[in-house]
């Protein structure tokens, strides 16, 4: 008996062992793979991305099943999503979707409405159910940041007029693709594609990303520099990557999507300005497990059923194309770019990418998106990422061929236009009093947000008490009065900031109407600006009322709070207001000032990270156009990706300088990033 038990024992651990042996030769397996596509993809110029991907087709189970556990591709597809997803969001920058201008909301917003639409009713033609129509929708209508950046810097376009129109673009289609991501979690977890449904997904996703943004600037960024304050690099990237899986935990186990919460935390971590040695310290696992993830991607095509389908990957490709350039070429030209810019704009945003992959392995993930929908898909990435670089190389060709078909009445019309609406642009953005009302208008939507995320929650607890409540309260017939209650007195600092912002907007909105000084139209004004608070308070009552319609006692213990709540409202009303202005202040120094420098170091970053990377040193003549400007007004890492490491001014040395240090004739600048990098960064410094 003990002779069979040992025996099973021993199984038992062999198996245990081969299965381990077996992941690591899968891991083994693909990180080679992944080698080789990368110094192959490299030396073609060619998108490191294809390589991975027809790498991952090579070695998967389909072709020469050299990895065959479904159990490792899965792993590596979500860890590979989570670091992806993560450094894009390092690389975002809440700051970026600021500076966007509308010019790149428009481009985007009216490029992924119609792709979203043509996808749709292209999937429901095919005979595909709403669901998976709509993921086809989404698949098709994001435009690659990385490829499009790759291609630019490869054809020296970086600093033409189209290509800050493009990048400003894809950021913006990349967070309404976040967007799109934890939407179709949910409606592919119903199964059903309702307006009710969809709408209530869109609210829950609404306030899960004012919350997460808020909180996150409001924590993260100190976290971070009282961590890296240490001095150990260890420990910052452990803090890193706990945030980045604490997250990105959180969203998934609040139905959104892995992706989701990844990117929220490498924007966040963006705000902290620690930004460059973040990026380097990250970067390492971002470059191995995002290469992981597109092998992942490729293991899950199958030749023989992609095979079938070559008219369809060549048509979907075709129209992605067109459409795309029809799309993005109109939303230029209609907010004030020329003919020329606007086409080449159209013809760079002309392709998909990372996020067609993402979107595509997620609905296969959720029975979504069936097997030969998933080979279209990936059929039509890889297609429009190998006609992308050829097309913008013959973008400035085709556009001279476009201005001569072009009528002349047409075109002096045209320029017209493009002149007007640039006028009506540099009017509005001098505008003190709209930027006010905008301003106020996004306080007031953030502090209602915040309202319906505390109601929620206090709902939540309500119904589902955590086991470390006391049980008094857990079993207590009042509790939802009770939570009703602590909800309201946590919203106060909220509804009276509210109810300030829309008083003064009442306030300005009368000023405009009625422009005479006499008493009377002051009067008149007075009643104007009274009416518009009425109506803004009884708004947020009644969104109030309908948020805590669970949690709502009867309506004597209802007017009996509110009496209450109104007197202490009235007593507390300066101290509502500085508890307010206290956390707004704390937001608005995270977003507008620089937080207390770190230690300096010795050594100002890893070796480790240094190996793709070099370091360049500048000197700044007299002369220089970059010379007398700080680091901020030149946007150097914006514009060429480069970091500056230290500025050496005579005998003193600074080290890792802020983005307001001013650049002096005769500051010798060290650079770090790649090759490509620190050329750019030397033409901009130097004024070539």
């Amino acid at each position: 008996m003990a002779d069979k038990a040992l025996r099973a024992a021993r199984s038992r651990v062999i198996l245990h062992r081969m299965g381990e042996i077996n992941i690591l030769r899968d891991l083994a397996i693909v990180m080679m793979a992944a080698g080789v596509a990368a110094l192959l993809f490299e030396r073609l110029k060619l998108p490191k991305v294809l390589g991975y991907v027809l790498a991952g087709i090579l070695i998967g189970p389909h072709a020469l099943s050299w990895v065959q556990n479904s159990g490792t591709t899965q792993t590596l597809a979500d860890v590979g999503i989570l670091f992806l997803m993560f450094s894009l969001g390092l690389e975002f920058n809440l700051r970026k979707l600021r500076h966007a201008g509308p010019t790149a909301v428009l481009i985007a917003v009216l490029d992924v409405v119609i792709m979203l639409w043509i996808g749709y009713e292209l999937g429901r033609a095919l005979g595909l159910g709403a669901v998976p129509s709509l993921f086809f929708g989404a698949i098709i209508c994001d435009s690659s940041t990385t490829i499009l950046s790759k291609t630019l810097k490869d054809m020296d376009k970086m600093h033409e007029d189209f290509s800050h129109v493009i990048f400003g673009a894809t950021i913006v289609e990349d967070i309404i693709a976040i967007a799109l991501i934890a939407m179709l979690t949910g409606v592919a977890s119903t199964g059903e594609l309702q307006a009710a449904g969809v709408l209530l997904q869109m609210g829950q996703l609404v306030i899960f990303l004012v919350v997460m943004v808020v909180l996150g600037l409001l924590i993260v960024p100190r976290l971070l520099v009282y961590v890296y304050n240490f001095g150990s690099e260890e420990l910052s990237v452990i803090t890193v990557i706990a945030l980045g899986f604490g997250v990105s935990l959180l969203a998934v186990t609040l139905d959104f999507s892995l992706a989701l919460g990844a990117f929220l935390v490498g924007a966040i971590t963006a705000e902290s300005r620690l930004i460059g040695r973040l990026e380097l310290l990250v970067m390492p696992f971002r470059h191995m497990f995002g290469a992981a993830f597109f092998i992942a991607v490729g293991m899950l095509v199958q030749p023989s059923l992609m095979i079938q389908h070559p008219l369809a990957i060549l048509g979907v490709s075709a129209l992605v194309i067109v459409a795309k350039t029809v799309n993005c070429s109109v939303g230029a030209f209609l907010t004030g770019n020329d003919l020329r810019t606007s086409f080449k704009t159209g013809i760079g945003m002309a392709q998909v990418c990372e996020f067609a992959f993402i979107i595509a392995t997620l609905g296969l993930s959720l029975n979504a998106v069936s097997d030969d929908m998933y080979q279209i898909a990936v059929g039509v990435a890889v297609v429009t990422m190998i006609a992308n670089p050829f097309l913008l190389r013959s973008s400035d060709r085709m556009a001279d061929v476009l201005a001569r078909l072009v009528p002349a009445g047409m075109k002096n019309n045209m320029t017209l236009y493009v002149r007007g609406v640039r006028r009506m642009a540099s009017q509005y953005r001098d505008n003190a009093i709209r930027k006010t009302v905008r301003r106020s208008v996004w306080v007031i939507v953030i502090n209602m947000a915040f309202v319906a995320a505390i109601f929620i929650i206090a709902a939540f607890v309500a119904y589902h008490p955590p086991r470390f409540m006391p049980e008094q309260i857990a079993h207590f017939a009042g509790r939802r009065t009770v939570f009703w209650v602590a909800a309201i007195l946590c919203s106060l600092p909220l509804f009276v900031a509210s109810a300030r912002k829309i008083h003064a907007l009442g306030m300005i909105f009368s000023e405009m109407v009625i422009s005479s000084r006499s008493a009377a139209a002051g009067h008149v004004r007075t009643l104007i600006a009274s009416l518009m608070l009425f109506a803004g308070v009884v708004g947020m009552a009644l969104v109030t009322f309908l948020l805590s319609s669970t949690l709502l006692p009867s309506w004597n213990v209802v007017m009996a709070v509110l009496a209450l709540v109104a007197l202490a409202t009235w007593l507390g009303w300066r101290s509502l207001i500085k508890l307010y202005s206290r956390a707004q202040t704390t937001v608005q120094e995270v977003l507008a000032q620089e937080l207390p420098p770190p230690k300096p170091q010795a050594v100002p970053v890893m070796i480790s990270a240094l190996l793709d990377r070099d370091l360049d040193t500048v000197n700044i003549r007299h002369g220089s156009p970059s010379a007398g400007r700080t680091i901020m007004e030149l946007q150097l890492r914006t514009q060429t990706g480069a970091t500056v490491v230290s500025i050496e001014r005579g005998r003193e040395v600074i080290l890792h300088p802020d983005a307001d240090v001013r650049l002096e004739p005769g500051d010798k600048v060290l650079l770090l990033g790649s090759r490509d990098q620190t050329d750019a960064a030397r033409k901009l410094l130097a004024g070539e």
